[in-house]
């Protein structure tokens, strides 16, 4: 099971969403969901907006000081790789096909401990 967390509501600053993204975090582990799927957006000029980018690079810091177990793009997830397998054993529902959630560049996939 996953939870849609969308933290470019209301078109918020990079700094903003970041946080909301964190706090979805550790709400996620205090109520036992493992695996989040938040969407930033991809941004309007067509190659990845500011919120994209800080989203990705939090997540590898998150996952480098061991707060979260992994992350995938939604540009990478359809691809086959270590970290795709991984979530989708906790969330199968994620590796049925890409119209489940809408896993697109606009979002991120994450597994919490």
């Amino acid at each position: 099971m996953y939870r849609l967390v969308n933290i470019k509501q209301g078109m918020p600053y990079c700094d903003y969403a970041i946080y909301l993204m964190e706090k979805e975090i550790e709400y996620a582990k205090a109520e036992g969901n493992r695996v989040l799927v938040f969407v930033h957006g991809y941004g309007s000029k067509g190659y990845g907006g500011v919120i994209k980018h800080e989203v990705e690079h939090r997540l590898n810091l998150l996952k480098k000081n061991n707060k979260i177990v992994t992350y995938v793009c939604g540009d990478k997830w359809g691809e086959t790789n270590e970290d795709k397998i991984e979530i989708c054993k906790v969330a199968p529902e994620l590796n049925v096909s890409n119209q489940v959630t809408n896993i697109n560049s606009g979002v991120t996939v994450v597994l919490v401990y």
